[in-house]
This record gives C-alpha cells, sequence and structure tokens, in this order.
C-alpha cells in the first residue's frame, strides 16, 4: 500500500508540474505564491473559454480547489446574491440605471473568485443558453448564473 501511495503522491505532483509548466509566468507565480486577486485578475484578462479552460485544467490537478466541499450551501448562496441577481436580470432586460454598479460589483466579486463577470456580459448581450453561460464554472457560479436565466425567463 505504501508504494501505491507513493506512486499516487508522484503521479500527482507530475500532474501538478505539466498544469503549472503550461501557463504564463505570471499566472505561474501567482499560483506558487498562493496571490489569488493576482490569478483572477491574469485569469480575467484571457479570453473566456480559454480562462475556463485553465480553471478546469487547475481544478483537475487538485491546484485549486472546485469550491464544493468546504462552500457555503447553494441555497445560502443564492439567498446572499438574490438583490444582485434581479438588478442583472433587470440590466439584461433593458434598465441601465444601475449597470455601472453592478459592473463594479461583479469585478470585486471576481477578485475574491466568482467568475461571472463573462456570463453576465453575454446575458446582457443576449445569450440565454443555459450549458454554454454555465460551462467550466463552479457549482456556486452556475447556480448563480441559473438564477438569473431563471429571472429572465418568467418576466
Amino acid at each position: 500500500m505504501a508504494l501505491e501511495e507513493k506512486r499516487r503522491i508522484e503521479d500527482q505532483r507530475s500532474k501538478i508540474g505539466g498544469v503549472l509548466e503550461g501557463l504564463p509566468e505570471g499566472m505561474r507565480e501567482a499560483i506558487l505564491a498562493r496571490d489569488m486577486q493576482t490569478l483572477n485578475a491574469a485569469l480575467g484578462a484571457l479570453p473566456e473559454e480559454q480562462a475556463t479552460q485553465i480553471l478546469q485544467q487547475l481544478r483537475e490537478a487538485g491546484i485549486i480547489s472546485s469550491g464544493e466541499s468546504s462552500s457555503p450551501d447553494i441555497e445560502q448562496v443564492l439567498e446572499e446574491f438574490e438583490p444582485l441577481l434581479q438588478a442583472i436580470a433587470a440590466v439584461a432586460r433593458g434598465e441601465v440605471g444601475e449597470k455601472a454598479e453592478i459592473e463594479k460589483e461583479l469585478a470585486n466579486l471576481q477578485e475574491k473568485g466568482w467568475m461571472l463577470v463573462g456570463p453576465v456580459q453575454r446575458i446582457w448581450a443576449g445569450e440565454r443558453e443555459e450549458p454554454t453561460l454555465t460551462g467550466g464554472l463552479d457549482d456556486q457560479d452556475a447556480a448563480l448564473i441559473r438564477r438569473v436565466l431563471e429571472i429572465l425567463s418568467r418576466s
């Protein structure tokens, strides 16, 4: 059993090394320094599809958490975010009065690891396909985007 565990650990280290080697230097340094703010800023500067792909690779390698085990209950998150989600839906319906404030809040949330900016911008541009909007998101981000779509489907 000890040999199996040793091989598993070596395989995991190799996988992590491979993922890190494929990242831009600034991202790699942010990960090694555990600087999530810098990592999130670097991801935010990339095209949405590329950022999503990198996040998936980081999660699969165990470099970052998928947020599933230690995160708050999704119902609790939905309740906490409901006013913001309602405001996002209002902008999507053409009520642009709070758009600048919402964009600032989304940028602040992105710095904390919430990946909502891209999907929200796509919703505001008229996209409504849940699978494409939630693809690559963690459970909580996907639940928030689904809730925005639900709000819009009722209006």
